[in-house]
């Protein structure tokens, strides 16, 4: 996925709490969750600061929490930016713990690490419970309800913290995967496709590497659709599904793209081998038939290759191209490769 884009930052947004991300991916909500506690945390603190007994601590940590959001804002760095915060919370804590009993503090120190849990993940909550509970307990009297029963209540806290935020994890992968591939050929769908070739050219560009993009389309696929039925359409797709990930390398990304098109990501490949590669595909096709009830079916595949040059450098102009010498390729009786 490209990088999110940044963008200057104004004291209103910076106020209101904008997060300067597109909100496309569980990283967003883990920088807005972060960005909020950081913007709410540092006017308490700084508001709590003018009262007694807490005043010094709370003003610094204020003015601490105030300046890892601004550090959010400008290099969205989740992991810093999150372990700061949850370093000056967990010191704030301790240092409220040693000027004062009061019982609220072991409460407020259960909170610290579910919220770590959910921003920066749950190996390091379970550091910070690891840390700071202790400490908590170690540096003040036994709470009314007795160790025991605490120490019960925290375990079981960040373990259903724990157990609720990896199924909400498990289910956001699953949506993901589900966005992002066919649901026929499991294969990454068009969108999903186009961003893996928008990042392969990047580092083609920054690197100076070699790069090509294979396009593929089935022949007569409308004929076996009404020959034989739509279900031996859908499996003409999934046989080469199979096939195209016999003949392509494990770092080759193959996608479809829609119905009958699919199409193939060659890294590291120049516009020769890129050829070599569908001319391989176009035979295996042709030499792995269909098999129905009714029989054998012959399948064809008319290909368009092409390769990133200082021309073809957008993927807007890479598919196109490559959509291009497919219909070249069909217009010139199908079961060919077209390269340019």
């Amino acid at each position: 996925m490209a990088s999110p884009r940044k963008q200057p930052l104004h004291l209103w947004r910076f106020f209101t709490g904008e997060i300067f991300l597109v909100p496309t991916d569980e990283r967003f909500h883990r920088l807005l969750l972060l960005s909020v506690t950081l913007r709410v945390g540092g006017l308490l603190a700084l508001g709590a600061g003018f009262f007694p007994p807490f005043g010094l601590p709370f003003s610094v940590a204020g003015v601490a929490l105030f300046g890892g959001a601004l550090l959010l804002a400008q290099s969205q760095n989740l992991s810093l930016v999150g372990w700061f915060t949850a370093t000056v919370l967990s010191v704030l804590l301790v240092t409220m713990r040693l000027q004062s009993d009061a019982e609220l503090l072991l409460y407020l120190a259960l909170a610290l690490p579910l919220y770590v849990i959910v921003v920066l993940g749950r190996r390091q909550g379970l550091v910070v419970a690891a840390l700071l509970l202790p400490s908590m307990a170690l540096l003040g009297p036994e709470p009314a309800v007795g160790w025991p029963a605490y120490a019960l209540a925290a375990c079981l806290l960040i373990g259903l913290t724990y157990y609720l935020e990896a199924a909400r994890l498990g289910a956001a992968r699953l949506l993901t995967r589900h966005a992002n591939s066919d649901p026929l050929t499991r294969l990454p769908n068009r969108r999903a496709f186009a961003e893996r070739v928008q990042a392969e050219l990047g580092r083609a560009k920054r690197h100076g590497h070699p790069l090509s993009l294979m396009f593929i389309s089935v022949d007569s696929f409308s004929l076996i659709n009404t020959m034989y039925g739509l279900d031996a359409g859908d499996r003409t797709l999934i046989h080469l599904t199979s096939v195209l990930r016999k003949v392509t390398r494990r770092h080759d990304v193959v996608g479809r793209l829609a119905g009958k098109e699919f199409a193939v990501l060659l890294p590291e490949t120049p516009l020769e081998g890129g050829a070599v590669v569908a001319e391989k595909v176009r035979t295996a096709v042709e030499e792995s038939p269909l098999v129905l009830h009714e029989g054998e079916v012959d399948l064809s595949v008319s290909l368009g290759v092409v390769a990133y040059s200082k021309e073809m450098d957008a993927l807007s102009l890479l598919f196109g191209e490559a959509g291009r010498l497919v219909q070249e390729a069909k217009r010139r009786g199908g079961n060919r490769v077209e390269a340019g």
